[in-house]
């Protein structure tokens, strides 16, 4: 695997038939899914998580 993980979260798509499928199921029963693209993003959330 030649990509760094920042360039793999970076290339995250952000709507495609998956995130599509899982925002539907996250409306049916309600979660705490959210759709995070991209490095900085993820590195802000998972940061929140400690909160």
């Amino acid at each position: 695997m030649k990509d760094s993980i920042v360039e793999l979260l970076d290339e995250l798509p952000s709507d495609n038939m998956t995130v599509k499928v899982i925002n539907a199921l996250d409306f049916v029963v309600p979660g705490e899914w959210e759709n995070v693209v991209g490095c900085d993003n993820t590195i802000e959330v998972v940061g929140d998580w400690g909160n």
